[in-house]
């Protein structure tokens, strides 16, 4: 018995030293036999996923397909208006759901509500600690704002005909996308002729930091 466990542990030395002879024999491949099969089993496998991986000239064209000009905000961050007419106060209250400030703006809620005007906004936001920016052109339509406003995603709330204010959430060369309080379910689009016959000018924004945009595609 002891001399049959001596062979079989100089046959298992054997197998063990040829392997490791072959191995330094291949040159700068250097695998041994048991390394060979793994290689093959691991060309398998990462054949097999990368067969089960999405095609990135399809991930490219769905991601166009799906991209949308302006800031998509989430339904909880559109906010209805509310007491029988308070879309100014509802319009700035969704900029600040959307650029990070969600207490602010249900404080805001809590304090204001009914019709409002530019100088009264103006003295609330300063008395309010609240950073903003505004626009009230009356001689000519003040594109820039509404345009630095959208590059760099805060968007802005505009006033419109009837004493209504809006959220602008989007421009680009030939339309402006709009979020009415009125019907928060859907972004209005308009050509920019329509909506420069439209806006009064007035146009006010606060300054935070509003999300990071989509990736881009692959």
């Amino acid at each position: 018995m002891r001399l049959r466990t001596q062979l079989i542990f100089a046959a298992v030395v054997a197998v063990i030293g040829a392997s490791w002879a072959f191995s330094q024999n291949v040159g700068n491949v250097q695998f041994t036999l048991i390394d060979l099969c793994w290689k093959k089993q691991f060309q398998q496998m990462r054949q097999r996923w990368q067969e089960r991986l999405p095609n990135r000239d399809r991930l490219r064209r769905e991601f166009s397909a799906s991209a949308v000009p302006y800031l998509d905000l989430p339904s909880e961050y559109r906010v209805p208006n509310y007491a029988g007419g308070s879309c100014v106060h509802a319009s700035m209250e969704t900029l600040l759901y959307w650029q990070g400030h969600p207490t602010i703006a249900r404080w805001w809620r809590r304090n204001y509500a009914g019709g409002e005007y530019s100088a009264r906004l103006n003295r609330r936001l300063v008395a309010s600690g609240i950073k903003f920016a505004y626009t009230r052109s009356t001689d000519g339509l003040d594109w820039a704002f509404l345009e630095k406003a959208c590059a760099l995603r805060l968007g802005a709330a505009v006033n419109w005909p009837g004493n209504h204010m809006v959220n602008i959430v989007g421009i680009d060369d030939t339309h402006v996308y709009l979020l009415d309080n009125n019907a928060t379910h859907r972004i209005k689009t308009l050509t920019r002729a329509e909506f420069a016959r439209n806006w009064t000018g007035w146009a006010v924004t606060v300054i935070y930091t509003p999300p990071p945009p989509d990736p881009h595609p692959i």
